[in-house]
C-alpha cells in the first residue's frame, strides 16, 4: 500500500529538499505542514499551521492521511532560546502527541550532529557518544527533542528514529551561501583563525534527502535487526570526491628496509589503484568498535538493537570530512576570489576566542549583536567528524554527491538567484 507522507518543516532548506526528493521518486501522496508556504506545486498540499498546535497537527494528520511523518522543522541556531524551546521541544511533544492520536506507524526526526558538540574535538564519534553539557540553547534543545522522539518508539505502534546530519549545505541554504559571499565582498577570505588542521564533515543535502527516504522505508517496528553475519566484511571507501586511497593491510604494507619473501607479490599490491577489483576483506574489530559483538552484547535487547532502523538514532554525513578552512576558500573560489595564500591573515586560535570574547561584548552592549562569538570560534577551529557505519550498515546509506561537486552545485545556484534577484530590482 502507498505511504501518505507530512513533512513538517517542509517550507524550510532540508524540509523542501525532502518534499522534492519524494516527489522525485513518485509519491502520489506528499503534504507540508508549516508556518509560511514556499514550496509550490499542484501535487503538493499544503497545511499552515502552528507546531505547538496539537489541533491543527491532527486536522492536518487526518486530511491527508499521513502514514509517515518527516520531522523536519527547527529555528536557526542563533534564534532566541525561548523559540528553540519552544519549537524544537515543546513543538516536537506535540508532534508526538498528534501522531499518537491519529495511529500514524512511523515518525523520522531530522536531529543535528551538533547534540554531542561542546567546543571539545569530535573524532570519529559513533551514536554511542552521550550528550554533553551544552552552553548553547539550540543544541541542548535538540538533544531533549531527539530524547522524547526516541523515547516515543513502540508508543502506541508508533516507530521512530533520528537522523543527524552534519553540515548541511547546498542550494537554497540561506545562512552559510551569505555568509561565504559576504565574506568575499569584503575581502575576508585573507583572515584564517587557526591552522586549518582541523577535519570537519560537510553534508550536500541531497545525501541527507537520501537517508531521510532509506529511514522513512526501512522504519518498522516489526522490522528485526541486522543480523551479525553482515558485519564482516569491510565496507567500500566513500570515494566521491577524494578518489580511492590505498589502505594498507597486514597483507600489503610498505617494504621495509629488510628483504621480504614476498616482496614482488607485496611492491605489486602497493602499485594497485583500481577500486573496482579491490578485494572484499574482514573487518576487524576491538571491544572499543560500536559494531563489536562486545558492544552489541551490553545490554542486548532486540527491540533495542543498534542494529534496528526503529527506536536508533543516525549520523549522516559525506562520508569524506576535510580541512575546515579548505571547504571555505573552494566556495570562495568558486564565487570569484582570487586566493591568495600569501596574503593571508593567520590568527591563533586564542587570540581569536578572545577577539570573539570583545566582538560579542561589544554586541551585547551597544544591543547590535554578533555572530563572531567565541563559540564561534571553537566551531570553526574543532575537530568534527562522525562514524557513519552504522547509517550504512543498518539503513543502506551511501553518499550520492561528493562535496566538491556539491560546491559547484551550490554556487551555481547562488549565482543564479542572485543574478535573478538583481534583475527583479
Amino acid at each position: 500500500m502507498p505511504e501518505s507522507y507530512l513533512v513538517i518543516g517542509g517550507s524550510g532548506f532540508l524540509g523542501s529538499h525532502i518534499v522534492n526528493g519524494l516527489l522525485n521518486r513518485g509519491e502520489s501522496s506528499v503534504a507540508v505542514f508549516d508556518i509560511v508556504q514556499r514550496v509550490f506545486d499542484d501535487r503538493i498540499v499544503f497545511f499552515s499551521g502552528d507546531i505547538c498546535n496539537e489541533k491543527q497537527l491532527v486536522d492536518a494528520i487526518q486530511k491527508c492521511q499521513a502514514s509517515v511523518i518527516i520531522h523536519t522543522a527547527s529555528p536557526a541556531p542563533e534564534a532566541p532560546k525561548e523559540v528553540h524551546q519552544r519549537v524544537n521541544v515543546e513543538g516536537t511533544r506535540t508532534v508526538i502527541a498528534a501522531a499518537v492520536s491519529c495511529a500514524v506507524p512511523k515518525l523520522v526526526y531530522t536531529s543535528s550532529a551538533g547534540v554531542v558538540f561542546n567546543r571539545n574535538n569530535i573524532v570519529d564519534a559513533d551514536e554511542r557518544m552521550p550528550f554533553p553539557q551544552s552552553e548553547e540553547s539550540y543544541n541542548t534543545t535538540k538533544q531533549m527533542a531527539e530524547d522524547i522522539v526516541i523515547a516515543a518508539n513502540g508508543k502506541d505502534g508508533l516507530a521512530t528514529c533520528a537522523l543527524r546530519p552534519a553540515g548541511i549545505f547546498g542550494p537554497r541554504d540561506r545562512l552559510m551561501m551569505p555568509s561565504a559571499a559576504q565574506a568575499v565582498t569584503r575581502g575576508q577570505w585573507t583572515i584564517q583563525i587557526g591552522k586549518n588542521d582541523n577535519i570537519f564533515d560537510w553534508t550536500y543535502v541531497d545525501n541527507v534527502v537520501l537517508a531521510h527516504l532509506l529511514a522513512c522505508d526501512k522504519l518498522s517496528l516489526a522490522t528485526p535487526p541486522l543480523a551479525n553475519d553482515e558485519l564482516g566484511n569491510a565496507l567500500p571507501q566513500v570515494t566521491l570526491t577524494t578518489g580511492f586511497r590505498r589502505i594498507p593491510t597486514s597483507a600489503a604494507k610498505p617494504i621495509g628496509p629488510s628483504p621480504h619473501p614476498d616482496k614482488e607479490e607485496l611492491a605489486a599490491q602497493e602499485e594497485f589503484n583500481d577500486p573496482s577489483t579491490q578485494q572484499v576483506r574482514p573487518v576487524l574489530r576491538t571491544k572499543f568498535d560500536a559494531l563489536s559483538p562486545t558492544a552489541l552484547g551490553i545490554d542486548y535487547d532486540e527491540d533495542k538493537s543498534p542494529l534496528k532502523v526503529a527506536g536508533n538514532t543516525f549520523f549522516i554525513t559525506g562520508g569524506e570530512p576535510l580541512y575546515q578552512w579548505d571547504f571555505f576558500r573552494a566556495i570562495w573560489t568558486a564565487l570569484g576570489a582570487d586566493i591568495d595564500m600569501k596574503k593571508m591573515w593567520h590568527i591563533p586560535r586564542s587570540l581569536g576566542q578572545w577577539l570573539a570574547l570583545g566582538a560579542e561584548s561589544w554586541g551585547w552592549i551597544t544591543g547590535k549583536g554578533t555572530n563572531f562569538t567565541p563559540f564561534r570560534v571553537h566551531y570553526l577551529t574543532a575537530e568534527r567528524w562522525h562514524n557513519i557505519e552504522k547509517a550504512r550498515r543498518v539503513l543502506g546509506y551511501e553518499p550520492i554527491v561528493g562535496v566538491e561537486e556539491g560546491i559547484k552545485r551550490t554556487v551555481a545556484w547562488w549565482l543564479a538567484d542572485q543574478a535573478e534577484k538583481t534583475s527583479e530590482k
